[in-house]
């Protein structure tokens, strides 16, 4: 039995998260939020550290993939 991906419900669930609008209005929101937790972490979280350059890269690439899309 295969099972086919729903895009549509996808691209829903995508547009519900977002606490704005925009995407491009959620980059700063995210930039500052990482930011902020870094700069408060307990330095004894070593796999929290970890997950900073992992979560930097997913916001640049979010930005990259919204200013490509056709009709930006």
């Amino acid at each position: 039995m295969s099972r086919t991906r729903d895009i549509i419900q996808e691209i829903a669930d995508v547009r519900q998260r977002r606490q704005f609008g925009s995407a491009m209005a959620e980059l700063p929101l995210r930039l500052f939020a990482l930011e902020n937790t870094f700069k408060k972490h307990d330095k004894s979280e070593k796999e929290l550290v970890r997950y900073f350059p992992v979560a930097l890269i997913a916001c640049v690439e979010g930005y990259f993939r919204v200013v490509n899309r056709p009709g930006f």
